[in-house]
């Protein structure tokens, strides 16, 4: 939801339920994104960076969908689930990172031995992503669920 969209909301509704929108909802802002009323996400180079109001809490991730679905799951108090999830961003920037490394020498190499066995690790690499990306897929979902239930409880 963009801020003006959430302005003209504020205009309709009295506080109390502009407070409960406010924390149910994420709405996109001019220098990133804001989260239940309380969390930020900021695109610095090519990591985002979410921050707590009023805390030092400081986290930074590779990709908005999975600092989104970390805040969730902070937000819940869902503790293991969020470390989880910046567990498994950092495993995904690193199998992202070293699928390009295998490519590159898959590449220049000129023996049959060492292409296969960089070919090999790119078939590793392409493994291990699938099962990250789908392992995060189901925290996506769980925080979906969350997110629209959040949202419908708010708007009763």
């Amino acid at each position: 939801m963009s801020k003006k969209k959430f302005d003209m909301l504020k205009n309709m509704f009295d506080n109390n339920d502009i407070q409960s929108l406010i924390e149910s909802i994420i709405y996109d802002t001019k220098d990133g994104y804001q989260l239940f009323g309380e969390y930020h996400i900021k695109k610095v180079g090519n990591k985002f960076i979410v921050t707590k109001n009023r805390t030092d809490l400081t986290e930074i991730f590779s990709n908005l969908k999975n600092a989104i679905v970390w805040t969730t799951m902070y937000k819940r108090d869902k503790l293991v689930d969020a470390n989880r999830v910046k567990d498994l961003d950092i495993l995904l920037e690193g199998a992202v990172v070293s699928y390009e490394i295998h490519k590159k020498l898959a590449k220049k190499a000129k023996d049959l031995d060492t292409k296969t066995l960089h070919i090999v690790k790119l078939q590793e690499d392409q493994m291990k992503q699938k099962a990250i990306i789908e392992e995060l897929d189901r925290f996506v979902i769980n925080a979906k669920n969350w997110q629209y239930r959040q949202f419908k409880e708010a708007a009763k």
